[in-house]
This record gives structure tokens, C-alpha cells and sequence, in this order.
């Protein structure tokens, strides 16, 4: 049980590093549609993150929570507020939230930092320090299956090991200690049995 959930905070660890490099590309590539003022562009490249397999959904908020684009137009407009969501704003670093998005998924969340070329259209940066924030959903359906196939294996591994160990400490006192005193019994019921030439066995 310790080394599973061990190993499921490794593999938790892992996917939450994977999570922040992609969304940093993603960030990357977003930022440039954004200075070209190229939203058909940009509404495409969400589309198509959004079809990935791996990804269940991706937004980008404004500074209001207010969804601006989404990988599903159901989303666009809606409000995406969360006490994750508002850290990432406040301390303009991206960081993952592991519980707050559901059970089997994996939250990046990327503030979208305003910069000298984007003041024409979001204003001074020292008024406006963050023009939105990029927010990736990514399935964590097979962290799950990992770790259930991995604890399953380590189940395995276990019962193996403490059925050899069963079986070498029967072996080792069925050799030492009951054996002997099988002979034992065997001699006192020949020296009751009046058989004084009865001789124990070495």
C-alpha cells in the first residue's frame, strides 16, 4: 500500500510536469495568433487541441474568469471561477490543480501575461499585468489504469514472495525441528513398548 500510493504520487508528479510543458507550447503558439489579431486562427488551434484524445477540454479566460474561447463553443461564455484558477491569477504563475476539475482529470492552469506589444489592445501593463489565462484539461484516466495495473502487479509480486518465504520456513522446520521430533515420539513409543534395542536415528 505505501509504495502504490508512492508510486501513484510519482506518476501523479509526472503528469502534472507533462501538463505545464504542453500548455507552454500551447501558451507559445496561442500568444502568437494573439499579437497577429488572428482570432479565426486562434479559435482553430483550440478546436483542434480540443480533439486530441488526452485533452477533455481547452479555455481561455479573461481576467474575469469569462470563458473568451473554448474547444467546445458550449463553453464560450460561461465563467470559470476556482480557488486554483484565482491563485494562478493572483501569483501570475502557472500551476495544476489535481482535485478541483474531477476525479480523472488533470487541471494546467497558464496565466497569459500582458506585454509591451499587447498594450494597444489590453492597455499598460502596470495596470493590467494579465490578459487572461489559458486552462487545459488533460484526461487522467490512464494515471488511474497505471496505477491499478501497478498495484495489481505489486499485489502479485508480494503474494509470490510471501508464499516462497511460507514454504522455505515449513521446509526449514519440517527438516529441523519436526522431523526430529517425529524420531523422538518414535523412540519413547519403542522404549515403552519394551524395545531396548530401539536406536534413534541420527
Amino acid at each position: 500500500g505505501v509504495v502504490s500510493g508512492l508510486y501513484r504520487a510519482r506518476l501523479a508528479a509526472e503528469m502534472e510536469r507533462a501538463s505545464l510543458q504542453v500548455s507552454g507550447l500551447l501558451h507559445s503558439a496561442l500568444q502568437n495568433a494573439m499579437l497577429k489579431r488572428d482570432l479565426l486562427g486562434l479559435e482553430a488551434i483550440v478546436a483542434d487541441l480540443g480533439k486530441d484524445p488526452d485533452i477533455r477540454a481547452v479555455r481561455i479566460l479573461n481576467p474575469h474568469f469569462e470563458v473568451r474561447f473554448a474547444s467546445d463553443p458550449a463553453l464560450v461564455g460561461k465563467v470559470l471561477d476556482s480557488p486554483p484558477v484565482r491563485r494562478a491569477l493572483d501569483t501570475r504563475g502557472p500551476l495544476t490543480d489535481l482535485t478541483g476539475a474531477g476525479p480523472d482529470v488533470v487541471r494546467a492552469i497558464r496565466p497569459v501575461p500582458n506585454q509591451p506589444q499587447c498594450r494597444g489592445c489590453h492597455g499598460d501593463m502596470a495596470k493590467k499585468p494579465v490578459n487572461g489565462l489559458l486552462v487545459v484539461d488533460y484526461a487522467a484516466a490512464g494515471l488511474e489504469a497505471e496505477t491499478r495495473r501497478s498495484m495489481g502487479l505489486l499485489m502479485l509480486a508480494g503474494l509470490a514472495v510471501i508464499g516462497s518465504s511460507l514454504l522455505a520456513s515449513w521446509l526449514v522446520l519440517r527438516r529441523t525441528v519436526l522431523a526430529p521430533l517425529a524420531r523422538l515420539a518414535a523412540g519413547t513409543e519403542a522404549l515403552a513398548g519394551g524395545r531396548l534395542d530401539h536406536r534413534l536415528a541420527a
